[in-house]
């Protein structure tokens, strides 16, 4: 990704961020995906995780543009995840422009016909929604995984800490002299 993209993903971020206010790094992906292909940018400009937009907050964090809020429980994540904000007020503004190779690019893969306003689908095409959806499936399986490899370690842990104390008590009580 070229820095000229990447300052376009900041930019969009913070757009995003004045817009809908607190968001975790699921909520701001889907904010960025909307708003920009609603607004007929390219789509392989955009983000496609949150763990990719989690690291734009990381790097307006940095930049002392966002803060973490408190954090939030998420049904999707099945677990706490951060929230962030801006750290001062700003003016929302107009969507930040993608950068010039990127529509250049996005051109020349394919041949796009602007929509007129009627034409234009309002929210996530079906396509986009399976795909949104099917990413927060796999990072739902992931962190299942993950769970459940730790619960794993954790039993094998308890069982040898068992095992440990069960020998000791055994041989205690096989060897008492008279």
């Amino acid at each position: 990704m070229s820095a000229t993209d990447r300052a376009y993903q900041l930019e969009l971020a913070l757009h995003c961020l004045c817009r809908i206010g607190d968001a975790t790094a699921s909520e701001l992906l889907e904010a960025m995906g909307s708003t920009a292909l609603d607004a007929g940018h390219p789509r392989h400009l955009l983000p496609v995780t949150p763990a990719a937009v989690a690291g734009l907050l990381r790097d307006l964090d940095r930049r002392g543009e966002v803060a973490r809020k408190e954090n939030r429980p998420s049904s999707r994540d099945g677990r706490v995840v951060a929230a962030w904000g801006l750290t001062t007020e700003r003016e929302c503004g107009t969507l930040p422009h993608p950068p010039r190779g990127g529509l250049a690019a996005a051109n020349n893969a394919i041949a796009v016909v602007p929509l007129s306003p009627a034409d234009k689908p309002r929210g996530l095409s079906p396509e986009l929604r399976m795909g949104l959806l099917e990413m927060e499936f796999q990072a739902l399986l992931d962190q299942m995984d993950r769970d459940h490899q730790a619960s794993q370690a954790r039993a094998r842990r308890e069982f040898e800490a068992w095992r440990t104390r069960v020998g000791k008590v055994l041989a205690f009580t096989e060897v008492q002299p008279a």
